[in-house]
């Protein structure tokens, strides 16, 4: 609950800068080590600062997480990312998804605009039934049935279950460092002036970097380019022949 006020802190500094993410899902908001919340990855963001709008993405989100207007085909505000927040709280707090398990994304689509999930409180009585009607409201098929900003959906949270909303960042610190503490104490030596002994290369990797894809990105481009990316970055690209050549320069795909 904690952590669903902090997300909707995030997404309601957006929506007052006139930012829609679009994207939320659990993957986009972080935990920090230092106990913050962050919500990331605001690639398929719609700004509309001082008359600039951003063109709409074609891939905007995860399905299970996307709204009942973004699956009509219908205007996506804010209210969408309110949605979103909902379907984690749901998930979180039920231990099921809104949306199971599905084929394609027509029955994705009609899950989310036509059928409504259980109440949190049937799935898991430790959940109480206040909290359960707030989740369903912001989970509503139209917009206008949700709460109208981030801001009231937290401030109902709170009001319901206040103890359940105030967890400090030293308590998250302290539930990341004992799940993780290998990682923890990584970066502890790694911001550390006083850092003793070297670091695992390999614990590092996971706390720094993004885990590696399924299927690796590759770049298309001239020999040349590679070369000079390898020489400026120190980095290597197994190059892979594809087709002829193409003015001057065979060109190759080069695996990243």
């Amino acid at each position: 609950m904690t952590l669903l006020c902090r997300a909707l802190e995030a997404v309601g500094a957006a929506h007052r800068l006139g930012i829609v993410h679009r994207d939320i899902s659990p993957r986009n908001v972080m935990l920090s080590f230092d106990g913050s919340v962050r919500l990331i990855d605001f690639g398929a963001a719609k700004a509309d600062l001082e008359g600039f709008s951003t063109r709409p993405g074609t891939e905007m989100g995860s399905l299970r997480y996307a709204s009942p207007e973004m699956f009509r085909g219908e205007r996506v505000g804010h209210l969408a990312d309110i949605y979103a927040v909902a379907a984690i709280a749901y998930e979180l707090l039920s231990g099921s998804p809104v949306v199971g398990r599905f084929e394609n994304i027509l029955q994705a689509a009609k899950i989310v605009t036509e059928m409504v999930p259980p109440p949190i409180y049937s799935v898991n009585p430790a959940v109480p039934a206040d909290i359960s009607a707030i989740v369903a409201k912001a989970l509503a098929k139209s917009p206008n049935d949700r709460p109208q900003s981030a801001q009231a959906l937290a401030e109902s949270l709170v009001l319901a279950r206040p103890e359940w909303c105030s967890l400090d960042a030293g308590k998250i610190r302290e539930f990341l460092e004992a799940w993780f503490p290998a990682e923890a104490a990584a970066l502890a030596r790694f911001f550390s002036a006083e850092s003793a002994g070297p670091i695992e290369e390999d614990v590092l990797r996971t706390v720094l970097a993004p885990a590696p894809l399924a299927r690796p990105p590759t770049i298309t481009a001239s020999p040349r380019l590679a070369s000079e990316v390898a020489e400026s970055a120190g980095l290597q690209f197994p190059m892979t022949p594809m087709g002829p050549a193409n003015g001057k320069h065979r060109v190759r795909k080069f695996g990243m």
